[in-house]
């Protein structure tokens, strides 16, 4: 399978298991550390999103090589991929925030649970919450936006 359409198939794979976590698992069992299963797996399939989009114009010479850290491709493709292909900056922010909720769950010395959310604590005690109201909204604003990605490169590819 070519490089680009493997990479279709996993945002489609990973996104359709978050949809299913959020929308079927969830309330059946209502365990909130299936929220973040819900975050990695929207999260993987933003990233992985981001990537056929970078490799698709690496591939047509519009951008140079790529370095392998996630801070710079992330800032080549908020820079030059997102409005070449007038990608929402809403993608950019949330695949940011998702990062960020992610990096802080890894970081973070104390979690707990508080009336069907979780909560993450930093060193600091500088708390975020999850919920499964807001993974939905996650997952609703993504879908369009992985959906136009996919089309670009799938179409052009």
């Amino acid at each position: 399978m070519p490089p680009l359409k493997q990479l279709s198939s996993e945002i489609q794979k990973f996104y359709t298991t978050a949809d299913h976590l959020a929308y079927v698992t969830y309330p059946a069992l209502r365990e909130t550390k299936l929220l973040l299963s819900i975050a990695e797996n929207l999260y993987l399939s933003m990233v992985k999103a981001m990537e056929s989009v970078l490799q698709y114009d690496r591939m047509y010479r519009r951008i140079r090589p790529l370095p392998d850290n996630f801070d710079s491709r992330f800032e080549v493709f908020k820079n030059k991929c997102a409005p070449r292909y007038s990608i929402d900056r809403d993608f950019v922010v949330l695949l940011d925030d998702l990062r960020g909720v992610l990096t802080q769950h890894k970081e973070s010395p104390v979690e707990f649970t508080r009336r069907d959310r979780l909560v993450i604590c930093d060193a600091n005690y500088q708390m975020q919450t999850l919920s499964i109201e807001k993974m939905r909204s996650y997952l609703t604003r993504a879908r369009p936006l992985l959906i136009k990605i996919t089309k670009v490169v799938d179409n052009n590819a």
